[in-house]
């Protein structure tokens, strides 16, 4: 998409866009294994967070998507991008802004920082756009109401 594309792109118009098609319900997962080479897809890194409505402790998540560079799976899926959603909560202060570390805090985060050889300070989020190479471990999660409906996603993070 050009420059000029995305600067008259209208979130509502897009919105109010009739679809003249139906669409899939299912997707074809890359399979359940390792893969050297993957890489954080550049643009996929999101946080998403909230309270508790229980418990009212903040919470935060984030994911990105491990994209792999596969022939096989280019084939077996039709995607020019293959891969798989990774996601974890992180610990955080009741400012819900303050990373919190120590023993058993952001062990996730910790873990994905070491493969990617970015366990130092100073850090941001900011370095995991595009980050890679790394070696992921993909399963994948079956929807609960309907078991043919499968996604890929990574389970563990590793250098290779």
């Amino acid at each position: 998409m050009s420059e000029a594309q995305e600067m008259t792109f209208d979130p509502q118009e897009f919105a109010q866009t009739a679809v003249n098609e139906v669409f899939e319900t299912r997707r074809t997962p890359i399979d359940a294994k390792d893969y050297d080479n993957a890489y954080i897809k550049v643009g996929s890194v999101e946080f998403r967070g909230g309270v508790g409505k229980d418990s009212g402790k903040v919470w935060r998540k984030v994911s990105m998507y491990f994209q792999i560079d596969d022939a096989e799976q280019r084939e077996k899926t039709g995607l020019d991008e293959p891969g798989a959603s990774y996601e974890f909560f992180l610990d955080v202060a009741a400012d819900g802004k303050t990373l919190l570390s120590g023993p058993n805090r952001n062990t996730d985060l910790g873990n994905l920082r070491d493969a990617l050889g970015q366990n130092s300070a100073p850090w941001s989020f900011s370095q995991l756009d595009g980050a890679g190479p790394v070696r992921i471990r993909v399963g994948h999660d079956t929807n609960k109401d309907d078991a043919t409906k499968v996604r890929a996603v990574v389970r563990a993070v590793s250098k290779q």
